[in-house]
């Protein structure tokens, strides 16, 4: 969910771009001591020391150019009768190569269901058959069931409560009158007509918050063992919020997502590094989203003929009924849920790249979108292919909601993608290409992996994140892939980067952390940001060949089969492990132990430079067999040497090794390698002929995770030209800026 991990960082969308650009064009300037403006390949500027007046100038510059870009930034702102089909009916989708290394994939579980959507009452009654078998050893006595929805029904579940705690939008904020959601379960019978709705009760596996029924549990009669199979009769209506997050209604939109009682994920012992089996049904956080066995699903949906409807699997058929409705049935298969939309205002555009059917519906105001949104998609679906892994299924739908629905935009289901189409002053940045590669990246993460996104967040957002880089800036450039506009350019790598180190809370937790659990607001830039910081500096370190064969080597191995922190892990170490004398090691715990497991941040800083000149022969010296004394300096040749020593310090707490690259004032160069493990470091250069005049750390910028490069390096004689450079590129910005702005008044 793309939207999540820029608005939490900055909350404004209509003046989102212009922050950016406010953040982008002072932050370097505010930050400069001296310049030096060395500007290397990931667009970093860095600095060099000179003197103090020269500093104080520039700090006042910044301060100005600061606080004026702030000011303008401010202004701107179809059916057929179906049974339950049983479990030994299914099939696994096979990845070459996979079967041989690891256990066959399960699908556990399958869903049929018959769902009549009331567009009046805004309401879904519903017909559930559940049958799911037991694939442990172990003997199963209670059944745990998501209903998502009941997240909605009051203010004191626990979704709205850590919604408030946390300052978010509140659904009673701009209204009177609140349109609550909620799922009741109104019958439960088992295969053989038992009644067990008495045995259902509302836990909090997670918190203790009693008043919180977004996690229900059935106490079965009988126990079922090993390999047996369970078959739940389920009658259940649905009340739709007004959207509020990720599903709902807006006038006649329909988003109809986590809307049915969802079966947990049993996990035997040596699952996901369990020790024991347990049933993993976290309740619905407002900072989490989901985890679900692989199943299958037929499902039908009768509404009013007038309405379009996406769902999830592929269209099988569709009945019109004699009373002016119409009944649509979805089959999925290998998929982990089902969504759903309706709308009789959709626009539709059908079109095919390679073995997939690629399905637009479009609002009628967004028709200048339609060729972003279908090209974008096949240019995604394009370069997953080559550098991941193929896309499995034969349909992807894209839906894009209206205005009124933007808290459903940027959003992802199996076979199904929520774009957004942003507002005129959001043409700034290439925002509808952004969130349409990130939705459908996650068709792959966690989609395809079926990871646990509550307890793993990293696994998905992050993942997506790094990938939506690497896309944005394939496709529209390595330098401005998301701001391109009036000179100013800023590419989406540069954008991630930038929100992980300006954010304040870096260290507030690991990005391993339970998803409801991160402190100080800070699960989207720690899960998608940081994350992806990380991922780039660990394609730095190994190379994109062997960073590929990485990615291609998890996806052949985990799609399909609940990967955790550890698997993916294991696979780099796996690849890195064949190499001949890699540089960073055999394996790279310690690199993950350090940015994914912990909380620690990287800064390198090169404190200063000393040269002097040889130290002369003077007092008593032992010479042809008696002692002589030198008084007096001898007087310099052409041969001096020089005495120079650099300075650095590590004033964060993690570590990475690093190359120190010294020039001297004829051009020679020496490098040093820092672990990066001590404090501080003093390099001695001892008989040169000329003075050391510049020290750069990590000179390549392999590690991104470094949060001010800034301090990186220190020159003795700064070139000024740069300076020139940028100053005229800022000229040149503020005259669009005032044009841009010209228009407005």
């Amino acid at each position: 969910m793309q939207l999540l991990g820029i608005r939490q960082y900055i909350k404004s969308k209509r003046t989102f771009e212009l922050q950016v650009t406010y953040y982008v064009l002072s932050i370097p300037l505010c930050f400069a001591k001296n310049i030096k403006f060395t500007l290397n390949k990931n667009y970093y500027i860095h600095d060099s020391k000179v003197n103090k007046q020269k500093n104080n100038m520039m700090k006042l510059f910044s301060l100005a150019l600061f606080f004026f870009i702030g000011s303008v930034s401010y202004v701107f702102g179809q059916t057929t009768d179906i049974e339950a089909k049983t479990i030994s009916d299914s099939i696994i989708i096979s990845i070459p190569g996979a079967e041989k290394k690891l256990p066959p994939r399960i699908r556990p579980v399958h869903y049929t269901i018959k769902a009549t959507l009331n567009t009046e009452e805004k309401s879904v009654t519903a017909d559930l058959i559940l049958s799911w078998q037991n694939y442990s050893a172990d003997t199963i006595r209670k059944i745990p069931l998501h209903l998502f929805m009941n997240a909605f029904k009051n203010s004191k579940s626990s979704f709205m409560r850590e919604k408030f705690k946390s300052g978010g939008e509140m659904p009673w904020q701009d209204t009177k009158h609140i349109n609550w959601g909620y799922i009741q379960i109104n019958s439960a019978t088992l295969k053989n007509g038992e009644s067990v709705t008495s045995r259902i009760k509302y836990v909090q596996p997670d918190d203790d918050n009693t008043d919180d029924q977004t996690v229900a549990e059935i106490t079965l009669p009988k126990p079922l063992l090993p390999k047996d199979s369970l078959v739940l009769n389920i009658k259940f209506e649905v009340q739709l919020p007004e959207v509020v997050a990720r599903a709902g209604y807006a006038k006649d939109f329909f988003m109809v997502a986590q809307w049915f009682p969802k079966i947990g994920v049993y996990e035997p012992a040596g699952w996901r590094g369990a020790t024991k089996g347990s049933w993993n049904c976290h309740q619905y956080h407002a900072e989490s989203e989901f985890y679900a066995n692989f199943g299958s699903y037929d499902v039908q949906i009768t509404l009013p003929k007038e309405y379009i409807v996406g769902a999830s699997g592929q269209f099988i058929s569709k009945a019109d009924k004699q009373n002016n409705t119409t009944t649509h049935y979805f089959r999925g298969d290998s998929i982990i849920d089902f969504a759903w939309t309706a709308s009789p205002k959709f626009l539709e555009t059908v079109e095919y790249w390679k073995h997939v059917k690629i399905r637009l519906l479009l609002q009628p105001e967004h028709k200048k979108n339609r060729t972003i949104f279908i090209e974008t998609a096949k240019k995604t679906l394009e370069y997953l292919e080559a550098h991941l892994g193929k896309y499995p299924y034969q349909t992807l739908t894209l839906v894009d909601p209206t205005k009124a629905a933007t808290n459903a935009a940027g959003m992802e289901y199996p076979n199904l993608v929520v774009l957004d189409s942003p507002s005129k002053s959001a043409s700034v940045l290439r925002m509808t290409e952004l969130v349409t590669i990130h939705e459908i990246v996650h068709q792959y993460f966690m989609l395809l992996m079926a990871s646990n996104e509550t307890e793993d967040a990293w696994l998905d957002e992050g993942f997506t994140q790094y990938w939506e880089n690497k896309i944005m800036d394939s496709i529209y450039g390595s330098s401005a892939s998301v701001i391109n506009y009036a000179g100013i350019k800023f590419s989406d790598t540069q954008l991630s980067r930038f929100i992980y180190v300006m954010y304040p809370a870096k260290q507030a937790a690991p990005a391993t952390t339970l998803s409801w659990k991160f402190p100080l607001q800070s699960y989207g830039v720690l899960t998608y940001h940081k994350t992806a910081t990380m991922l780039h500096t660990l394609e730095n370190m190994l190379g994109e060949e062997q960073m590929e064969t990485i990615w291609k080597k998890y996806y052949d191995t985990w799609s399909f089969r609940h990967p955790n922190a550890s698997s993916f892990v294991q696979t780099v170490n796996q690849v890195v492990s064949t190499s001949k004398k890699p540089k960073y090691g055999y394996n790279l715990h310690w690199f993950f132990n350090t940015y994914l497991f912990g909380s620690q941040v990287c800064d390198y800083e090169v404190i200063k430079i000393y040269n002097q000149e040889r130290l002369p022969e003077l007092g008593f010296f032992d010479k042809n067999g008696s002692l002589e004394e030198i008084s007096d300096p001898q007087p310099q040749t052409a041969d001096q040497t020089y005495w120079s020593r650099v300075d650095l310090r590590k004033n964060g707490t993690a570590s990475f090794p690093v190359t120190v690259l010294c020039t001297f004032a004829d051009g020679s160069t020496e490098t040093k390698e820092w672990t990066g493990k001590e404090n501080s470091i003093t390099y001695w250069f001892d008989n040169k002929t000329t003075k050391l005049v510049s020290v750069e750390i990590d000179p390549e910028q392999i590690n991104t995770m470094d949060i001010n490069t800034i301090n990186n390096s220190y020159t003795l004689e700064p070139d000024l030209s740069p300076f020139w450079k940028y100053a005229l590129k800022l000229t040149f910005w503020f005259q669009n800026i005032i044009e841009s702005f010209a228009l407005f008044v």
